[in-house]
């Protein structure tokens, strides 16, 4: 469902207002808005990656498309974390956005750890903000790229390692399904490396604070 055909332009408005407003008593001056967007993580020209948000630290930009408004209520809600997660960037990410350089995986996985450690610190700031970043964990992460093509898997083995560092306002009843998933197609000696390397990126962030 497209999200630009659920809402007409008074509604994206009131969104925005709204958001702007979310941003100033989280002490940060942003220009919010609700638009169709892309990212060009490819300098070579191999196309572009649909995201959902995106800031550049004085704008913030939220894709309707990424959610279903067919769900209204739970797509504002998705909409609001994702303003809370690119908020965080500015606030909490170690990382400071995306300064990675310009090989693709590496920028990924700094991105991925960076988001983990950024979430969790923002949601101890602000503890209101975990439940939005658990539902666009489950809506975005587990339904939409971890779970892949085929319908008969309910999640692909590799999701472990974007929901550990989540742990902390995660369930912990998904946690260990996450990892039980990874066990699947990986040793038990690689599974305990992943979380020894994001539990160390998560430990060397924390003596920059």
């Amino acid at each position: 469902m497209n999200g630009l055909v659920e809402l007409n332009v008074k509604q994206r408005a009131k969104m925005e207002r709204f958001l702007t407003r979310m941003g100033e008593v989280l002490g940060r001056k942003l220009k919010v808005s609700i638009k169709t967007i892309s990212m060009d993580y490819d300098r070579k020209g191999e196309g572009v990656e649909r995201v959902p948000a995106r800031t550049d630290g004085t704008n913030v930009d939220i894709s309707p498309a990424a959610m279903d408004w067919s769900n209204p209520v739970r797509a504002w809600l998705q909409t609001k974390g994702f303003f809370y997660h690119e908020v965080m960037h500015s606030v909490a990410d170690p990382m400071g956005g995306y300064k990675a350089g310009d090989a693709r995986g590496l920028r990924e996985v700094l991105n991925m750890l960076g988001d983990e450690v950024g979430e969790v610190r923002f949601a101890e700031m602000y503890p209101g903000a975990r439940s939005y970043f658990a539902l666009n964990v489950y809506e975005l992460i587990l339904r939409d790229i971890a779970r892949g093509k085929d319908a008969d898997v309910p999640m692909d083995p590799r999701s472990y390692a974007v929901l550990y560092g989540r742990r902390s306002f995660l369930p912990k009843r998904l946690m260990a399904m996450a990892r039980a998933y990874m066990r699947t197609k990986f040793a038990e000696a690689q599974v305990q490396r992943v979380e020894q390397l994001i539990d160390g990126y998560q430990a060397a962030a924390s003596l920059k604070t």
